[in-house]
């Protein structure tokens, strides 16, 4: 970023704030995309992306500082303050896995193939070729596909307020395979390799390890917005999870790279499981929040509330499968086993998971 180009302007913290939300989550996604395909364009994007978040919080960081006139003010302001930096971080640990991606960093496919199998697809479709100009975007796709950000005029739009698609518009989705099949233009399928014991145990733990550092960002903001103490202390032992995982993979990518012909290739994978550390430590940071007791500001609800960011958690009363305890308008993120020790976390269960009773289930309204 040329710092000198800088400028500011003044703008709603609570209107930052949903965009700041929105450009770190789709910075997350597009690294984890441009990653495990070796993407550079995207992983290019990831990096623009980053420089917006950073004037975006240039911008919240001068509004709110303005607004304060007194200790009460700058007290109200702490919180305001500390999730501010946290998105930031998460935005700086998903431009870390990009850099990887543009410096040359390559996954062992071994690794890749097993690890981007289970992974959504992100795409963007070009609105003139699909003819999708004029046309809605809630009525272009299903309620399973997200509509991530709109590309127009060169300017990623990630909280779009239009309705109606222009013809050079570029919509990135993310979605299943079965659901995005019809806009994949060429669909590559994965190469068939067996893979060794010395690495089920490496790439296990990067699946998890990604899925639980999202359900800590989930968890995070609303521990915040909630004020609940009892998320907050779910994502503080999240993080430690998270970083007793990076030193056992520290700890096999080391007794493993004899293995390789070219260790180097490893490297990609200590990258990724360090910028997934920084971005749980972000998540920590927000929680932390609420652990020291700071007062959580009104504009938290109203922007979660906008970008659609509440959770639910529901006990359950009884043993059954997970389909009987889930509403049509909510998705499950995770389930928490009660009898399982160190408290297990099974992310994104199927239907039929079967969950006990004084189990916790974690969803999300669509």
């Amino acid at each position: 970023m040329d710092f000198q180009d800088v400028r500011f302007e003044q703008k709603s913290v609570k209107e930052v704030f949903v965009e700041m939300k929105k450009v770190s989550e789709l910075m997350v996604d597009l690294a984890y995309t441009s990653f495990f395909n070796n993407d550079k364009v995207l992983a290019g994007e990831v990096l623009e992306l980053e420089e917006k978040i950073d004037r975006l919080e240039y911008d919240a960081r001068m509004s709110t500082m303005l607004s304060v006139r007194n200790v009460k003010d700058a007290e109200n302001i702490s919180p305001i303050m500390a999730v501010l930096g946290a998105i930031e971080d998460i935005g700086d640990g998903a431009g870390d896995i990009a850099k990887s991606v543009l410096e040359g960093e390559e996954i062992p496919l071994v690794i890749r193939d097993v690890v981007s199998t289970g992974l959504q697809h992100i795409i963007s479709i070009k609105a003139d070729k699909h003819g999708f100009e004029n046309k809605y975007l809630g009525d272009i796709f299903g309620e399973d596909v997200e509509i991530l950000t709109v590309q127009r005029n060169g300017e990623w739009v990630v909280n779009p307020v239009f309705k109606k698609v222009l013809e050079n518009d570029v919509i990135v989705v993310k979605g299943s395979q079965t659901e995005l099949n019809e806009y994949i233009s060429e669909t590559v399928a994965p190469e068939k390799k067996d893979t060794s014991k010395e690495f089920e145990e490496l790439i296990d733990l990067l699946i998890r390890m990604k899925g639980l550092c999202e359900l800590s960002l989930e968890l995070s903001f609303n521990a915040v917005i909630s004020n609940d103490e009892f998320i907050a202390e779910e994502v503080v032992r999240l993080e430690e999870t998270i970083d007793s995982m990076l030193s056992k993979i520290q700890e096999l990518v080391l007794i493993n790279a004899n293995t390789f012909d070219n260790p180097r290739c490893l490297k990609s994978v200590l990258t990724l499981s360090f910028a997934l550390e920084i971005i749980t430590d972000a998540s920590l940071e927000i929680s932390e929040v609420v652990l020291r007791g700071m007062n959580v500001h009104p504009v938290f609800h109203d922007a979660i509330k906008e970008v659609g960011g509440f959770i639910v958690r529901r006990e359950a009363e009884k043993t059954d499968v997970l389909s009987k305890f889930v509403k049509d308008n909510e998705s499950v993120l995770a389930v928490k086993k009660s009898d399982y020790e160190g408290k297990k976390w099974e992310l994104s269960p199927e239907k039929d998971f079967l969950v006990d009773k004084g189990d916790l289930i974690i969803l999300k309204p669509r």
